[in-house]
């Protein structure tokens, strides 16, 4: 299949989500992770993800809530940086099909 390089596919997505109570999810299952456990956590989550597709890079989905305060977001959006270069924004997980790659 021809894949449009403008939209990752969902299968080389690591979600990260921050919901309104600042609780963190990284991964597809859903794990709560300590803000400080972020990077470690999400370092595990792309090595599992290069076991099943070899060299290709994951895309980090950050699903921030709005109501997350913006010194919150930032740090949270730090760690994510410094394990991945390919990182995509969204406000609410129903968005991550059609966010813009940053």
């Amino acid at each position: 299949p021809v894949l449009d390089r403008n939209s990752a596919p969902m299968t080389t997505q690591i979600l990260v989500v921050m919901d309104a109570q600042n609780v963190i999810y990284v991964g597809s299952k859903k794990a709560i992770v300590e803000l400080a456990a972020v990077k470690q956590q999400l370092e595990e989550e792309i090595g599992l993800f290069h076991q099943q597709y070899g060299s290709t890079a994951p895309t980090i989905v950050l699903s921030v809530d709005k109501k997350v305060d913006y010194g919150d977001f930032l740090r949270l959006f730090s760690m994510v940086q410094e394990s991945s270069p390919r990182i995509r924004l969204v406000y609410k997980p129903e968005e991550i099909a059609e966010a813009d790659l940053y």
